[in-house]
């Protein structure tokens, strides 16, 4: 990935290998990460990009920061063409972004209410 997209975020990149990893026909709804995330989503949880977006190490990298990388590359694939739209320029760019960029606040610009949109998705 580092070859076609430069510098990704360690949270985007295992949160893309994550989602990729299921065949394509089981991506939608077939990932072991969706149970556990459709019932947070039920009790009003969505996992938190900032803190994704602070992990550094390889190291901070334990199930749950797996299952919310995946699920926040989930919901931006699947929810709208926005969305889709936004994960794609970032990736695009990423060789010009700075370490200083904060995906979460490309994302609330996308939807006023991300924490709705999270849990209806």
């Amino acid at each position: 990935l580092t070859e076609a997209c430069g510098t990704v975020p360690l949270w985007l990149d295992d949160g893309l290998a994550e989602y990729f990893e299921t065949p394509r026909e089981q991506r939608f709804a077939g990932s072991s990460h969706l149970k556990e995330t459709r019932w947070r989503a039920r009790l009003g949880q969505m996992p938190d990009l900032q803190r994704l977006e602070s992990t550094q190490a390889m190291h901070e990298m334990g199930a749950t920061e797996y299952r919310d990388a995946w699920a926040w590359v989930h919901f931006l694939i699947h929810r709208s063409q926005e969305s889709r739209d936004l994960i794609t320029a970032y990736l695009s760019r990423s060789t010009t972004v700075g370490t200083d960029y904060r995906f979460h606040t490309q994302v609330s610009t996308v939807f006023s209410d991300c924490r709705q949109e999270f849990v209806a998705h």
